[in-house]
């Protein structure tokens, strides 16, 4: 079955997959190069901090087409039974990863009927890191993050709500568009990505937000196992 994606967000997500490969084999190139001129440099400290700058920024730039590819590419689910309270606790740690985002307290809270959802574990766990990776961004130190996961018998609901600044009503409605500048001219494909993943189990990204005291994100997935393709 294939998702209600328009054909125009098809569009948009063919272009992006070509622009991420056009841009990888100049990426691998420079970076090589840098490598090769930190290798020879050695202790200069004069030479060292700009080389290394210069390596840091390229490597935000290889996952921002690293998530240029993920957004471009079809989605295939392999549906399995999985631990929730092991789903979450991944995708938190995924979100750590990404960044130095300081001080922060994750609460997660699991309804006792919820020991397992249905989901392609990989796909979930990434949709839902990127989610949380945009609450860190988008607040300041401490980052109060909770999340909430119910199951109604038809729906699976993860909620991750922050502290944050909150988004504007123009905000809202344009936040999962690709490189829709957010806040502050911060710009990425984190919620884009988070949304064609949970279409792609059937289900949706759903945002309500309050200026000043916080965005929460419901992502949610059908309880029943279905198996579908989105095809670009």
């Amino acid at each position: 079955m294939s998702s209600p994606l328009s054909n125009t967000e098809f569009d948009s997500e063919w272009l992006i997959n070509q622009v991420a490969h056009a841009l990888r084999n100049p990426l691998f190139a420079a970076q090589m190069q840098v490598q090769a001129m930190m290798f020879k440099v050695g202790e200069q400290a004069e030479l060292t901090g700009p080389a290394q700058v210069l390596n840091s920024q390229l490597e935000r730039l290889g996952t921002m087409i690293d998530d240029m590819l993920l957004f471009g590419r079809p989605v295939q689910l392999d549906l399995k039974r999985e631990s929730a309270d092991s789903l979450i606790r991944e995708a938190v740690a995924e979100a750590y990863s990404v960044g130095d985002f300081g001080e922060t307290e994750t609460k997660i809270s699991i309804t006792p009927n919820v020991e397992v959802v249905t989901c392609d574990r990989r796909a979930l766990t990434t949709a839902l890191s990127r989610v949380l990776v945009n609450a860190f961004q988008h607040s300041e130190p401490p980052h109060r993050v909770e999340i909430q996961v119910a199951d109604d018998g038809t729906n699976a609901t993860i909620e991750i709500r922050d502290a944050g600044e909150g988004m504007t009503t123009e905000m809202l409605e344009n936040a999962t568009l690709p490189f829709y500048p957010q806040h502050s001219g911060r710009a990425g494909l984190g919620l884009a990505i988070a949304q064609k993943l949970l279409i792609a189990h059937g289900g949706a990204l759903q945002l309500r937000s309050t200026i000043d005291e916080g965005t929460t994100v419901r992502c949610v997935i059908p309880s029943v196992e279905t198996s579908r393709v989105i095809t670009s």
